[in-house]
């Protein structure tokens, strides 16, 4: 996943930082993403890669150190939050569908919330290693309970847990621990 990763990705965060100075999040998206990435796509090289003179007509915002403190990590660090799309919210979203299933205890998912609380600003994936500690203890293989294999989910088993879901979806029901 990470060779995937591409710069345009990390357009957000740079309208995010310009939002943190007082910029209006319209304008930096307009600047970043519409401008910025346009004339960088135009010229095929990064944002990084366009002349110092180039960038900084769009924007004065839009140094080189700037750009270049642009980073994968810390923007998904920046979302580990309840229900964020950071790493260590997504391990402990993932424990609470799978306890929900019978897959996993169900105090992983509590606990996990209550540790995204208390650790924001933690190092990332600091709760994450904490909670799959605790949730694979049995290990990463299959279980076996009453003759049934049990194992984690994939994309082809998508079709199947969509039908399971789908009455609970149209009824309105949803499982939340809080």
């Amino acid at each position: 996943m990470a060779s995937s990763l591409t710069h345009d990705l990390l357009a957000v965060e740079l309208a995010d930082a310009l939002v943190a100075e007082g910029v209006p999040f319209r304008d930096a998206h307009a600047a970043s993403v519409g401008r910025l990435w346009a004339l960088a796509e135009a010229k095929g090289v990064e944002p990084a890669g366009l002349p110092d003179d180039e960038r900084l007509a769009l924007s004065p915002h839009f140094t080189a150190q700037r750009l270049s403190s642009l980073d994968f990590d810390d923007a998904l660090a920046r979302r580990n939050h309840e229900p964020g799309t950071g790493p260590d919210s997504v391990a402990i979203q993932i424990a609470g569908h799978e306890a929900r299933l019978g897959l996993g205890a169900g105090s992983v998912y509590i606990a996990g919330v209550a540790l995204l609380r208390e650790a924001r600003g933690a190092t990332p994936r600091a709760a994450t290693s904490t909670l799959l500690g605790e949730a694979a203890e049995g290990g990463d293989g299959d279980v076996l309970a009453d003759g049934i294999t049990i194992r984690r989910a994939t994309l082809a088993d998508v079709p199947g847990i969509a039908a399971i879901m789908a009455d609970y979806v149209i009824q309105g029901c949803c499982w939340r621990a809080r």
